[in-house]
């Protein structure tokens, strides 16, 4: 099959009849929704991130060659072909209950998923004052909770392997889900860095519920060779390093991902580094202190291919953390 998936990223002052396919999902990031009516018109799962500065809007559209069905299960938005499915779910998620809210919004975009069909191998999580006292603690520790009493109930009944995520904060005041899925007969596993202990695994200081993802998912449809690294940032072991310095937080949060992809770490996995010839799609850079934009460009042009990265306004997991990065590469 050719192009079974794939992923484009479409700016402001293009449309999405660029797409030379047909649109599983889209999420869109800015100050103000732009390609809502447009996505709402043809029906497209669709998740507007609100945020406080971007550099320009833009929507992460992913799509197929495959024909693409869509439907609604509640307030989940499906886009579904043979081999792949999109999902994206809303809740509103302002004044308290935020661990019941989260565990509801994975019940919701879990709902008549079938898990013996699917391997779900990428969540995008959207936290509202995601570092803010919530009705007990932090509200990203709520969320993990949340997040994991869904999947015990669901989740880890069919499958013990985490999905790769990013969890960040969002300006707006909905909790913003979106899910991306393969059939089981595309080969799956997980990857994780050896410099840092696997965020499931993390110890009760960091919440009485770890964050249940992997940081990075390899897929591979026949020839199709695809990496989607989760949301990544300056982590050693467990800990946050080089606080206050953006420059090492940054640095530190590429080495995090190269080392995703040293071909003795891939060799772990029986990925054979040489046969994978990933592309990157793009690079998605959530800063948290929109002054630091220059530098943490200038860095990340350095390193990665200037017109494939994306960058955007958004608090992080962690307060002392500056920022993060996730991407995609296809071979």
């Amino acid at each position: 099959m050719e192009k079974c998936l794939d992923v484009a990223i479409v700016t402001g002052n293009e449309t999405l009849d660029k797409i030379s396919g047909n649109i599983l999902g889209i999420i869109e990031y800015g100050v103000n929704a732009i390609f809502a009516a447009d996505a709402d018109a043809k029906s497209l799962p669709y998740q507007f991130i609100q945020v406080k500065s971007i550099n320009e809007n833009f929507c992460e559209v992913w799509f197929t060659e495959e024909t693409v069905y869509y439907r609604k299960s509640e307030s989940c938005r499906i886009g579904e072909s043979e081999n792949l499915c999109f999902r994206t779910v809303t809740v509103y998620d302002e004044a308290g209950g935020h661990q019941e809210k989260a565990e509801n919004a994975y019940k919701q975009i879990f709902s008549e998923l079938n898990l013996d069909l699917y391997h779900v191998v990428r969540f995008w999580n959207y936290i509202p004052n995601i570092n803010e006292k919530g009705d007990v603690q932090e509200r990203y520790k709520e969320f993990c909770a949340g997040r994991e009493d869904a999947f015990l109930e669901l989740y880890h009944k069919n499958d013990s392997v985490y999905p790769a995520a990013t969890g960040v904060g969002t300006y707006g005041n909905d909790l913003c889900l979106c899910l991306l899925a393969v059939h089981k007969k595309a080969k799956r596993c997980n990857i994780e860095n050896p410099n840092q202990v696997p965020a499931y695994c993390y110890p009760r200081q960091f919440g009485a519920s770890s964050p249940k993802f992997s940081r990075a998912a390899y897929v591979e449809f026949q020839s199709e060779k695809i990496m989607l690294i989760s949301g990544t940032a300056s982590i050693i072991g467990t800990e946050s390093v080089y606080m206050g310095d953006v420059v090492m937080q940054t640095n530190t949060t590429i080495d995090n991902i190269k080392i995703l992809f040293d071909e003795k770490n891939l060799r772990k996995y029986a990925i054979d580094y040489w046969r994978i010839k990933a592309k990157l799609k793009y690079l998605k850079v959530y800063i948290r202190n929109w002054d630091d934009f220059p530098i943490i460009r200038q860095i990340c042009e350095n390193r990665f291919e200037k017109e494939k990265i994306v960058y955007l306004q958004s608090d992080i997991c962690r307060s002392e953390l500056l920022v993060e990065i996730e991407g995609v590469w296809i071979g």
